[in-house]
């Protein structure tokens, strides 16, 4: 979704279309930023500087194409920002901003009546439960696996949370330490959809950890059915 600390702060190899192997993907990754590139003056929330001095789009611009059409299509939806990354205040901050109508880009996003929470919450695991903090919110799987299912099935407008790097370092970066992301295939009231670039089809070498939930003996299916 951005192009600020994500990649760069976790270890990015400068050089890689330098080597042999990235040699290849030299234009590609040439032509892509220059995708990125800003236009005209530098914007203090929307751009970010980069190498050689250049400003670039601190969001994709996709993703606010993406919000622009949801709307379009009268869509009920909810976005939760999960990064393992410090940068969450600016990421909302700069959300909240366009949906003021002040991206330069995008100024029919104030149509959309979409709250910004701005206090970035966390979310911490452990082998006995995961626990989510935001501000005086706080959930813990520990008596109750359904109820951050449900807190994220009830979520309102847009927010964020800062997910546990150090978990994930701990599991050796597999898929059993990534981001918890909580599924009942038997709800069909709620389609939740993670997008990040590092989900791998290979259990030791990803970052999400799907989990998901059975129903409880005698208890209803969701929305009916």
């Amino acid at each position: 979704m951005w192009g600020s600390a994500g990649y760069w702060e976790y270890g990015r190899d400068a050089t890689f279309t330098d080597t042999e192997v990235g040699r290849p993907f030299r234009s590609l990754h040439t032509h892509h930023l220059q995708l990125l590139e800003w236009q005209g003056r530098p914007h203090k929330v929307f751009s970010v500087q980069g190498e050689h001095a250049k400003h670039y789009h601190l969001m994709l611009p996709s993703f606010f194409h993406l919000l622009e059409t949801l709307h379009r299509e009268r869509r009920h939806f909810a976005v939760v920002f999960r990064t393992f990354g410090t940068d969450l205040p600016r990421i909302l901050h700069a959300v909240h901003c366009a949906l003021e109508g002040q991206h330069p880009q995008f100024p029919a996003l104030r149509d959309l009546m979409l709250p910004v929470e701005l206090t970035a919450g966390q979310i911490r695991c452990s082998r006995r439960e995961v626990v989510l903090n935001r501000g005086p919110e706080h959930v813990s799987t520990r008596d109750d696996g359904r109820k951050l299912y449900s807190y994220f099935s009830s979520f309102q407008g847009l927010g964020g949370f800062q997910d546990h790097f150090d978990w994930w370092a701990r599991n050796q970066f597999s898929s059993q330490g990534g981001k918890p992301l909580w599924i009942d295939p038997h709800d069909s009231t709620v389609h939740h959809i993670f997008i990040d670039d590092n989900i791998r089809l290979n259990d030791s070498d990803t970052i999400v950890c799907p989990q998901g939930l059975l129903l409880a003996p005698g208890e209803p299916l969701a929305g009916g059915g």
